[in-house]
């Protein structure tokens, strides 16, 4: 098993946004060629630099056109009491390098007050009500000219003797750095519970063993999110020339950076595409993510990326906030201003 976590928690918009990062490849859709008669490397920077080619040789395969679709299950956690235990439902599509996101969420707990002291993220008019928001959908669009993110918040108002005074929804607007998906998590975390995505994190070797049970273990400098430096430890399942990702423990450079854990069970399988059935993220021990795939298909899904591409599109309603970080530098403004020239 990998090192045990420390405790202290990563810290999560919305108890699940994170940054997270679609890779772009240059290179077209392709076949997976796989020399199985080559021998391994004596040298470690050579072993490690087969297995990261490796790594990414099936990271392309899934980069390609694929349909999928899977669930986040997150429990209840003290730091996001508002939230409550929910699963966020994901249906996401690629063609020709563009990635098509759409999400749903539903709450396994209707919403509950919470106090001032409770730790919960929530504010409180001058009645003590408290106005707990909690985001119910996301449509985006990735494509290499432009990122587009329409999310909608439920707001609810509720007494301190729970009766619920109001509820309403609330749409907002994000535009990315183009060609990026930062803040569109959930195809980010999937990735990494399916056993893909970690030849871009991981950079030099530290250390490599094959272990008697055939499975390779790894250390090595490298990156979280693209933003955070630090080391990666990987287990690596290559039998049948999967290159599957089973157990991952990241922790950054900077000790007050907190662990992520990953680890995946099972294969999906689809026309030379290989990823794991389910995986389990967990960030400092506090927040897990429990992710299952329920659909995979190696095709786009065009209907998906219509409706997708009419969601973001669509007008915002006057006076919506847009949060722009085209340019780099994250600055707020308000629709229609930014989103209809976006």
């Amino acid at each position: 098993m990998l090192d045990k976590l420390p405790s202290r928690l990563v810290p999560v918009a919305f108890g699940w946004l994170s940054i997270g990062l679609w890779a772009q490849s240059n290179n077209p859709p392709h076949e997976l060629v796989i020399d199985k008669g080559a021998q391994e490397p004596s040298s470690l920077e050579e072993r490690f630099h087969r297995l990261r080619e490796s790594l990414s040789e099936r990271d392309r395969v899934f980069q390609d056109a694929f349909t999928v679709r899977f669930d986040i299950f997150v429990p209840n956690t003290p730091q996001h009491l508002e939230l409550g235990p929910h699963t966020m439902q994901f249906d996401v599509t690629s063609r020709n390098r563009n990635l098509a996101i759409r999400m749903h969420t539903v709450y396994h707990e209707k919403v509950a007050y919470r106090s001032r002291n409770s730790g919960a993220f929530v504010g409180h008019d001058d009645d003590a009500n408290a106005i707990i928001s909690r985001l119910v959908e996301i449509s985006a669009l990735v494509t290499d000219e432009s990122t587009r993110v329409r999310q909608t918040v439920e707001v609810s108002t509720v007494a301190p003797n729970g009766t619920l005074l109001a509820q309403w929804r609330k749409d907002s607007g994000r535009l990315p750095v183009p060609g990026r998906a930062d803040q569109v998590s959930g195809f980010y975390q999937f990735e990494m519970a399916v056993g893909r995505g970690y030849s871009r994190r991981i950079d030099g070797p530290l250390t490599y063993e094959r272990r008697a049970d055939g499975l390779i273990r790894v250390a090595a400098s490298g990156n979280e999110g693209g933003h955070f430096p630090g080391v990666w430890k990987l287990i690596v399942d290559d039998g049948s020339e999967t290159f599957l990702v089973r157990e991952a423990l990241f922790h950054g450079k900077d000790n007050g950076h907190a662990a992520l854990s990953v680890t995946t069970e099972g294969i999906l399988e689809c026309d030379g595409m290989t990823i794991a059935k389910s995986g389990t993220l967990e960030y400092g021990g506090d927040f897990v993510y429990s992710i299952t795939t329920h659909h995979l298909e190696r095709s786009p899904d065009e209907l998906l990326f219509k409706e997708v591409k009419l969601q973001v599109n669509s007008p915002l309603p006057d006076g919506a906030n847009v949060v722009d970080e085209r340019e780099g530098v994250r600055q707020l403004r308000i629709a229609p201003e930014g989103w209809t020239d976006g």
